[in-house]
């Protein structure tokens, strides 16, 4: 019961992830954030949907209205700081006494002051609570429990949400991937080895009101062992280091992150049920040159799944450990002393490269199981599971053409939110228009390049007419000559498909 007045307190003084990054910064509203870009103030990918940081959070306490029950709540719960007793007590109205949130764990007396034991941050309208990571006096132990970060953020967006389906989260540290699972999903089971993310993950539940999460301790998939379900997120310890430090980023005795991705994935896939959708944060070592998706392409054979693989960033060892000991070593010399371990690491192991990324997997009975790779130009934009059913619909029935001039006498539709992007280039006296870029605004920001023979033909789609009745007209009237405008449309209209960027009326 302290969880749900807690809840309400926080919801009536507008305690909620979206309107206090609004209140952080209205103009952050329509940024996209890359992965190496984001603010020092706080500001992550994802801005207006994730609640600032403790950083972010003392620019927010100078905006707000001095001794504003707001105020006094993002002093407790997002910057950590301790407040006077009575301003407490004001602000936690109608909580009807502080000791019941003292004896819940959720904040602690010093005197006449008091101070919360939690962090509640969130993800879009869900508060999730976590530990607190953002001041040297608080550093990360074994077991902290982290924020929703940027890249669980992406895992959110990568995930294909059906209704009524049955879900698993598969280390679910605060719980953010079971509490979004828990809207459309009819049962949710969150799993983790750390009892205390399970016991903040359960105070997330509450906070949001979710009844239909069960939590289980115990390592990855054991706590679920001969279970099948149709919808699994993993958000695993993947990274690449020689270290045992932190369970939410070490694999520890189980070995290397790549070594528990590629075992993880293998079970993962196991436990879908047929037509089941599951989407896994991982990293992977690669050679510098060459494919960089041929190793988790290994991972994948024989799965009975298709798979589609999407790389966020490769890096070299020295700025991949860097990246993984930022927020976590909080002196020169620490952090320096963990540079050194890693590379030394990195270099007996022969790595020259390392690759960060994500996978999804469709369950799909009968032979020939299809896996594919692509680049993401950055994290994604929003959500993209409409687009991630798009691809794999797609990538299905372009299998089953018998050569690209099938697509002549199909019908597409152009999605609302797509961009065409063009640059003109200076040369020899005279601009000249480079390959136009055609892009989804909300999703994975995946973009095909479309040939100035190509560019009638895709303005012209308007899920009317076949194209081959768009190459045609569009031939006529610029002069390009049918031949080379059918193969440019035909190539663009298939990567388009391929990239879930059109519609594809089914039964065309």
């Amino acid at each position: 019961m302290v969880a749900h007045r807690l809840a309400q307190v926080l919801r009536l003084a507008g305690y909620s992830p979206q309107h206090l990054s609004a209140v952080f910064g209205r103009s952050i509203a329509n940024q996209t954030t890359r992965i190496n870009e984001r603010a020092e103030a706080g500001i992550s990918t994802g801005a207006m949907r994730v609640a600032p940081s403790s950083a972010g959070a003392a620019v927010l306490v100078r905006r707000l209205a001095t001794g504003s029950g707001l105020a006094t709540l993002v002093r407790l719960f997002l910057l950590g700081s301790p407040v006077l007793e009575a301003e407490a007590v004001t602000a936690l109205a109608p909580v009807d006494d502080l000791d019941t949130l003292v004896t819940s764990g959720v904040v602690t007396r010093r005197g006449d002051q008091v101070e919360a034991a939690v962090r509640i941050g969130g993800c879009d309208e869900l508060l999730v609570a976590c530990d607190w990571s953002d001041w040297e006096e608080r550093p990360h132990s074994h077991d902290h429990v982290s924020d929703v970060t940027p890249f669980s953020l992406a895992l959110a967006d990568l995930t294909v949400r059906l209704p009524a389906m049955s879900a698993l989260d598969v280390a679910t540290g605060g719980g953010i991937h079971a509490l979004l699972a828990a809207q459309h999903a009819t049962t949710v089971v969150g799993t983790d080895l750390n009892p205390r993310a399970l016991a903040w993950a359960s105070l997330g539940a509450a906070l949001n009101g979710t009844g239909n999460v069960v939590w289980r301790e115990g390592s990855f998939l054991d706590p679920v062992e001969g279970e099948r379900f149709d919808s699994i997120t993993v958000n695993p310890p993947f990274a690449i280091t020689p270290d045992k430090a932190y369970l939410f980023r070490d694999a520890g005795q189980a070995g290397d992150g790549d070594v528990v991705s590629r075992g993880l994935m293998r079970d993962v896939a196991a436990m879908l049920r047929p037509q089941g959708w599951a989407s896994m944060l991982c990293s992977w070592v690669h050679a510098p040159e060459g494919d960089w998706s041929e190793p988790v392409r290994g991972w994948l054979a024989g799965l009975g799944c298709d798979a589609w693989v999407l790389r966020i960033v490769s890096q070299d060892p020295l700025t991949y450990a860097a990246a993984c000991n930022t927020r976590v070593e909080r002196s020169a010399d620490a952090f320096g002393a963990a540079l050194d371990r890693w590379l030394a690491y990195y270099r007996r192991r022969g790595i020259g490269a390392i690759a960060t990324g994500a996978v999804i997997l469709h369950r799909r009975e009968g032979p020939n199981q299809r896996i594919w790779a692509d680049d993401l130009p950055s994290l994604p934009t929003g959500a993209a599971g409409e687009q991630i059913l798009r691809v794999f619909d797609h990538q299905d029935r372009l299998s089953q053409l018998a050569d690209p001039t099938c697509l002549l006498d199909e019908v597409l539709t152009p999605l609302d939110g797509t961009r065409i992007d063009q640059v003109l280039r200076r040369a020899d006296g005279n601009y000249q228009p480079a390959a136009a870029q055609l892009w989804f605004e909300s999703g994975l920001g995946l973009s095909v390049p479309v040939p100035s023979a190509a560019v009638p033909v895709v303005l012209k789609l308007d899920g009317k007419r076949p194209l081959r009745a768009l190459i045609d007209s569009a031939a006529a009237s610029t002069r390009l000559g049918a031949a080379k405008v059918s193969a440019q449309s035909l190539a663009t209209v298939r990567r388009r498909l391929a990239a879930g960027l059109v519609e594809w009326r089914q039964g065309s």
